[in-house]
């Protein structure tokens, strides 16, 4: 009697942990798909070098003192500084939107010294994909992960 108990109670447990872990995990996802990543990749035009590490100096300036929903916000740069890639993460559209708001005319001074291609990584709204729409990003759907 006492080993039949202590399966039933065994496989009570089990059965709790793995509906618990179940809807934590499908939580996680839910969650983890409302951010949205984004990838800036900038070909940086000849002698510009200088110019465009002082711009991304006050763009992390700024996004440090406006941005509230952003997640990530590094910068990279190949070994001759002649590309950039920015990896960012932000909780939802909104946030990249209030983000390129808040950079401003800064993001434009960008424009005379890179060539920029944006990858999107995520569900974005429509909104989004419409204010980014002139530069043609790469639109990339979550599909898996931890």
């Amino acid at each position: 009697m006492p080993y039949i108990f202590f399966r039933a109670h065994i496989i009570e447990v089990n059965y709790l942990i793995n509906t618990y872990l179940g809807k934590l995990t499908n939580l996680f996802k839910e969650e983890h798909m409302k951010n949205i990543q984004l990838t800036a990749r900038f070909k940086i035009h000849p002698g510009k070098e200088q110019a465009f590490k002082e711009l991304a100096a006050a763009c992390m300036a700024c996004v440090k003192e406006k941005d509230t929903n952003t997640l990530q916000y590094d910068w990279y740069f190949s070994n001759d500084s002649s590309e950039c890639m920015v990896r960012e993460t932000y909780t939802d559209s909104d946030a990249i939107l209030a983000h390129v708001a808040n950079l401003g005319p800064l993001f434009g001074q960008f424009l005379e010294l890179a060539e920029f291609t944006p990858e999107i990584y995520g569900n974005p709204s429509d909104t989004l994909l419409a204010a980014v729409s002139a530069f043609n990003p790469k639109v990339y759907s979550f599909y898996q992960g931890l």
